[in-house]
This record gives structure tokens, C-alpha cells and sequence, in this order.
């Protein structure tokens, strides 16, 4: 935050509120235009202070979060019973009646007043704020200077602290069992319907979400999203599996492709293509190297072992509190890998009438080489 010459950051989406405050606003999941505010200030002693609706208060509380300050603004009909209350209804209670302010700039400006920062350089994120609402409190600050913070936080996530890290090799792991779970039911006859079911149940059984799943197989099989079908599979079809999975705020997001008996040579040779080349351009997914440049040696490898005329938009991306966050590896993305960044590197191909197949591995970026969080084997006759 010093290098950027800001005093305080102010983060108002879901993703960017959470990274400042370890908050996960209900409202902001159902109603991203809801205005919240996430404040992280100092360095040496921060502070940190959330604006939130009145009526997010009990999220608040169930929460638990650790922050200095909160700020209710607006109104919410909740009534106070004259039997005994939990001590959860208590603090409810507590917390409900602090002085409230009429809209969230009020109270956003009031907290910044508090904490002596209402003259001080603010990166305000203007991401999730509704059409406005910059402006205004940009004009409400009349001594302060501030600035769009969006950009800000998003250089400063694509960096990975240690517990994040852990929460990213969690959330891979958990992919990785609801994925072998479901590959365990393959055989001629089932149904992806069946296998996406034996996924998701998986995911959920362990306190996770799924973001999205695709199990592709049959006349689905080079549909990019794929949705489950009743269709019966053959024993000559492919499984693809693309999963996303959100654990404690952080996602995932893995391929593979299986067989389920049979595989024409083909089929094998070009799925050994896309296979090297994502282990080639793993080697290169170190500090220093640009994203389109990885980018690069993934098509390149995969034409030169055996798909000519393969061709991708990107070949991987950024994965944190978002499946897809910066860098792009992509033709024109230049960003420079640093260390703690956390890749996804994939080479699909999706050929109608022929095939559709995956292979997606996560990893963060180390000195000498990648660190896989994601385990399971790239081989078509099972995970």
C-alpha cells in the first residue's frame, strides 16, 4: 500500500470486501449493487472496518469476523422479544443498536472521519459500486484524494499470501476426491447425469459449493459447457471432466479426460498432443516469464505433437477468491509471473463430431519450478 502512495483502501465487491475484511456479504451474492464497504488502512498498525446493511447485521454476527469498526446504514424490521435471548441474539442486538446512518456514502465518510483518514490518499475500488456512487463520495471528501482502487487490488491479489495458498490446496484437493468419486461410476451404460450427481454430492458433503460442472461425454462431447445428459455412454466415449469448486472463499478449477474402454489411436494421439503441451509449458511457469509467452510454447508444443491446426484463446489464467483472475495466459497479456502467483495452465481441443478433450492442472508459481497443488494423473484410463 505505501508503494502506491495510498493511506487507505476501500474495497466494495464480494471478492475484493472479503480479501480486506474476511467478510462474505450475503446481500452482495444475491445483489451485487448493494453498496458494502471493506476498509484496510496502515501498514504498521492497520486497521480494518466494514459498512455494511442493517439488514446484513446477522450475517455479520454469525460471521465472526475480526474487525475494528462496523457501521450499519438504512433500516431492517427486526423486533426485540422480552424472553430470555442466546447469546448470538444478544450480540445481534448489541451490535443493532449503534447508531445507523441513512445510505452507506454517510457512513463510509463518518468511519473515515473516525479513523482520521477523511484528508488522506483513499484507493476507493470501484468495481462494485452502483452508477455514482464514486462521484459522491469523492465530493463528500472535499480534503481527501480519491483515486479508483480496482486495479490496485487486483495486482495486490494476483499475489498469494501462505494461508491463502493453503486455501487454494484445499479447495484442489477436495476437486480432485469429487472428481475420482465420480470417475469411479464410468462404465458402458451410465449416464453423465449420474456422474455430475456423484460429483456434486461429494462437494457438498464436504462443506464446499460447486461453481460449475462439466461432465461431457457422446453426442456433448465437444460442447466447451457441456450440460448432464440421460444418454447412455458407449464404450468407446470419453468423459471430459471441467470442475469448479468454492471452499471458504477460494475456488477451483481442474480438467481431465477419461476413457471409459476403448480409445482410438486418434483419439490417443492427440490427447498425448494437449498433454505435453501443458508439461512443456509448466517448465516455464517461473518468476520472470511473461504470460504470453507460456501462452506461446503451449500452442506450440501441442502443434507440434500432432495437432496442427490447434488454435486457443488462452491457455490458462489466474485462480484465488475468482476462477478467472488475472494474469491471462494469453497472446496478449505481457504480465510477468512473480512468485506466489497461483496458475491454472489447460490445453483443451474440441473438434465436433470427433472429440472433446481436457487436461487443466493448478500451481503457484516458485523460484526454480511450479508448485502442483493438483495431483491426479493425466492418463485416459482413469483418476
Amino acid at each position: 500500500m505505501e508503494q502506491s502512495g495510498v493511506d487507505a483502501v476501500v474495497g466494495t465487491s464480494l471478492q475484493n470486501i472479503q480479501y480486506l475484511t474476511g467478510f462474505t456479504s450475503f446481500l452482495k451474492q444475491v445483489s451485487p449493487g448493494i453498496p458494502l464497504f471493506g476498509l484496510y488502512s496502515g501498514s504498521k498498525s492497520p486497521k480494518v472496518a466494514l459498512v455494511a446493511p442493517y439488514s446484513e447485521a446477522d450475517v455479520i454476527i454469525a460471521s465472526r469476523i475480526d474487525v475494528e469498526v462496523i457501521k450499519l446504514y438504512g433500516t431492517f424490521p427486526l423486533e426485540l422479544s422480552h424472553r430470555k435471548l442466546e447469546v448470538e441474539e444478544k450480540n445481534l442486538y448489541e451490535l443493532c443498536s449503534h447508531q445507523t446512518y441513512p445510505d452507506a456514502p454517510t457512513a463510509l465518510v463518518k468511519l473515515l472521519h473516525d479513523f482520521g483518514l477523511d484528508s488522506s490518499s483513499i484507493a476507493l475500488d470501484e468495481s462494485g459500486l452502483p452508477h455514482g456512487m464514486f462521484e459522491r463520495v469523492r465530493e463528500m471528501l472535499p480534503d481527501a484524494k480519491v483515486v479508483p482502487g480496482s486495479k490496485l487490488l487486483t495486482q495486490v491479489r494476483m499475489i498469494k499470501i501462505r494461508d491463502e495458498i493453503e486455501k487454494l490446496r484445499n479447495v484442489v484437493s477436495l476437486t480432485e476426491k469429487a472428481m475420482k468419486s465420480a470417475a469411479g461410476l464410468i462404465r458402458k451404460g451410465q449416464t453423465t447425469s449420474a456422474i455430475t450427481r456423484e460429483l456434486e454430492r461429494v462437494v457438498i458433503e464436504k462443506s464446499a459449493k460447486p461453481v460449475f460442472t462439466v461432465v461431457a461425454s457422446g453426442s456433448y462431447r465437444a460442447f466447451p459447457n457441456a450440460l448432464p445428459s440421460n444418454k447412455r455412454l458407449s464404450e468407446w466415449d470419453m468423459v471430459r471432466f471441467d470442475v469448479g469448486c468454492s471452499l471458504r472463499g477460494y475456488c477451483s478449477d481442474l480438467g481431465r479426460t477419461v476413457a471409459v474402454d476403448k480409445v482410438k489411436k486418434e483419439i490417443f494421439d492427440y490427447y498425448r498432443a494437449i498433454v505435453m503441451g501443458l508439461e512443456v509449458a509448466m517448465d516455464y511457469v517461473v518468476p520472470g516469464v511473461r504470460a504470453s509467452d507460456i501462452y506461446n510454447i503451449a500452442v506450440k508444443t501441442v502443434r507440434k505433437n500432432g495437432i496442427s491446426r490447434y488454435r486457443r484463446h488462452h491457455t490458462g489464467h489466474g485462480i484465488g477468491m475468482e476462477v478467472y483472475e488475472p494474469p491471462s495466459i494469453s497472446p496478449n497479456d505481457d504480465t510477468i509471473l512473480e512468485e506466489g502467483m497461483v496458475i491454472n495452465l489447460e490445453t483443451p481441443y474440441y473438434e465436433l463430431g470427433f472429440a472433446g478433450l481436457i487436461v487443466e492442472d493448478c500451481m503457484v508459481v516458485r523460484k526454480k519450478h511450479p508448485e502442483l497443488l493438483s495431483k491426479l494423473p493425466r492418463v485416459l484410463d482413469g483418476l
